[in-house]
């Protein structure tokens, strides 16, 4: 996106400009600290953080219009001003200076094998390839371009009027710019069909939520599946389609906001809302009888009123240890295929 838009500013008469070299190399260092900065951040979020500013997800999310623009402005502002904005003047703006996913491949370049290479004895030193590198290198200033911000673009190398003086390659082997670049498509598409074939490859974390959490906190999103949000609220498929009134031909392997006909946020919205209804209650309304113990309560809920354990209270009933503590005994005998009276005869039997 930041070339088309630099090619975009070259087209409207925009001069391209430089920072002084000294600065050029320092601001190059900022993209370290962002990665860092995300990683840490997430670490103690114990979520994406980096999501809220990332203009690779406005880009996505341009269809969605203003109320996606609200709810993360700070990732339009990326877009359009970091990465849209500065390329009309600086080529590869954030490329250069602000992209955690540069800093996090930059030392993947450094140990490459495959490099920009000059010969000494072929070269005219015409100045041709620091002149196009779009990231500001010199190759014709060394013999390997070992700079962890070559982008191996291979502009250097088309741009070299002197046959054999710049070319990609091992230190044993020439390579053409194509060769290359195939290489590289060929290795992407056979790891990711590999992956796929083998089922490593996931694009969901499958993070459900915890006993302790309420629907409403679980982290949902449109490009999950009803399958993916299944999995995330610990409940079945069938429970989610009861609960937003949905039918049963519903799709439960494509992502919600690829759906004809469906607002993929006020289905989540729909869906925590009633599950979360469903499972309130107040403990001064849970009766003191186990006989009258209502389908909507949780396990932890009974547990608390009756001043018993919630493992224990499965375990005399014959339900699953692991059985979510914070969900609807309604909703866990529909999905294990019992009764909520298994329930209260345990709680019955444990009061005694």
């Amino acid at each position: 996106l930041g070339e088309w838009t630099s090619r975009l500013g070259a087209r409207l008469g925009i001069r391209k400009r430089e920072f002084p070299e000294k600065m050029d190399k320092t601001l190059r260092w900022l993209k370290y600290g962002v990665l860092i900065l995300i990683i840490a951040a997430t670490w103690r979020a114990g979520t994406l953080v980096w999501r809220s500013y990332d203009p690779w997800v406005a880009w996505m999310h341009l269809s969605a219009g203003w109320e996606e623009f609200l709810e993360s402005p700070w990732s339009y502002f990326s877009l359009f001003v970091l990465v849209i904005g500065m390329s009309l003047f600086i080529e590869r703006f954030w490329c250069r200076y602000l992209c955690p996913l540069g800093a996090l491949l930059a030392p993947l370049q450094k140990i490459g094998l495959v490099k920009v290479r000059r010969s000494e004895d072929d070269c005219i030193n015409c100045h041709r390839c620091g002149t196009v590198c779009p990231v500001r290198l010199d190759p014709e200033k060394k013999d390997v371009e070992n700079s962890a911000e070559c982008i191996a673009c291979g502009r250097c190398v088309e741009a070299c009027p002197k046959e054999k003086a710049l070319f990609f390659g091992t230190s044993k082997k020439k390579l053409a710019v194509l060769t290359v670049g195939i290489a590289t498509l060929a290795i992407f598409l056979g790891g990711y069909g590999i992956a796929r074939g083998t089922g490593y490859w996931q694009t969901y974390s499958g993070s459900t939520r915890s006993s302790e959490e309420s629907f409403s906190e679980a982290h949902l999103y449109g490009w999950m599946t009803l399958e993916n949000v299944s999995e995330t609220l610990g409940v079945s498929v069938e429970v989610l389609l009861s609960a937003g009134s949905l039918p049963d031909d519903f799709p439960r392997d494509v992502p919600l906001k690829d759906i004809d006909g469906v607002d993929d946020e006020e289905l989540l919205r729909r869906l925590t809302s009633v599950l979360e209804a469903e499972t309130k209650e107040y403990p001064e309304n849970i009766p003191s009888n186990p006989d009258e113990i209502k389908a909507r309560l949780t396990i932890s809920q009974i547990a608390e009123a009756f001043g018993l354990e919630s493992g224990d209270i499965l375990r005399e009933a014959g339900w699953p240890i692991d059985s979510g503590l914070n969900t609807s005994i309604k909703t866990l005998s529909e999905e294990l295929g019992k009764s909520p009276d298994d329930i209260r005869e345990a709680v019955k039997k444990l009061s005694e």
